[in-house]
């Protein structure tokens, strides 16, 4: 079976070579194996995922606060579409030791296709602009 394995999968994660062997290893060795293949597994998985994201923070909270998943991914929720509403509106937004969120308006600018060298307009609209608090800054600059 082994051999087998080495034509079905031409590379092999560091844990595949394992799950061919477990026929060779008493069954206490065996579930010693297993356990140490979804380590690895999971070690791998958290070392992709570097970036968070809303689900991210739901879990986190959710897991800091003894709640449950759905309540936090609504909290979660309510936050960025509290954050995104007031924006939209062009209020400031600021919270303490994070930052500020606000619209600025940039004017009408002149552009140039680069394939053609055409003169375009570019219209003039609004973009969201966030500035870290001191404390944000401060922190991500220890790391």
């Amino acid at each position: 079976m082994v051999a087998r394995s080495a034509v079905l999968f031409k590379t092999q994660p560091r844990y595949m070579s394992s799950i061919f062997n477990f026929m060779d290893y008493s069954e206490e060795e065996t579930n010693t194996k297993e356990a140490n293949i979804k380590e690895t597994m999971t070690e791998e998985k958290n070392t992709r995922d570097d970036n968070l994201n809303r689900t991210h923070f739901a879990q986190m909270i959710a897991e800091e606060h003894d709640l449950s998943y759905a309540k936090s991914i609504r909290i979660v929720d309510s936050v960025f579409d509290t954050i995104v509403e007031s924006v939209a509106e062009g209020k400031k937004v600021s919270v303490s030791n994070f930052g500020r969120f606000e619209t600025k308006l940039w004017k009408e600018t002149v552009g140039r296709n680069p394939k053609t060298g055409q003169v375009l307009n570019i219209p003039a609209r609004k973009r969201v602009k966030f500035s870290a608090s001191k404390a944000f800054k401060d922190a991500v600059n220890e790391h």
